[in-house]
């Protein structure tokens, strides 16, 4: 699959992501070993699918380059240059990350306002149904 027909990474990666696949899921790469440390990873289209996916979901890239068969961030990076495409799709995944962990956030923010605005401060009330009719009885005698 080349560039610029098919899928491109951004629509593969958000579609890996809203499918809830990640690389522990079990997702092999065509053609891919695992690397060990200090060896190269060579790019490719599927690779950066996954990668793209994985910080869609809210992983941080440093987490998933320790995976087994990733590269180090450096040929992420030199990836994303040389790759205008790949680039686009890793900063979409990483906006949608972000906002996804923002409305978490505003979201959790605003169930302890209303949990805040639902507690008693103070005395609780003695006021009670008998005391009201003892009152309205006063007032209507006067």
């Amino acid at each position: 699959m080349g560039y610029g027909r098919g899928w491109g990474f951004a629509a593969l990666a958000l579609t890996l992501a809203k499918m809830g696949l990640s690389m522990a899921d079990g997702i092999d790469l065509p053609g891919e070993a695992p690397a060990r440390a200090g060896r190269y990873v060579r790019f490719s289209e599927a690779l950066g699918a996954v990668i793209c996916a994985r910080l869609a979901a809210g992983e941080g890239l440093a987490e998933v380059l320790r995976s087994p068969g990733m590269p180090v961030q450096t040929t992420v990076a030199n990836w994303a240059r040389a790759n205008p495409e790949f680039g686009e799709a890793l900063r979409t995944a990483r906006r949608h990350a972000r906002l996804a962990q923002r409305t978490a956030d505003l979201a959790a923010l605003a169930l302890r306002a209303r949990a805040r605005a639902h507690e008693r401060r103070g005395r609780a009330s003695t006021y009670t149904q008998a005391t009201a009719e003892a009152i309205c009885e006063r007032l209507a005698n006067g």
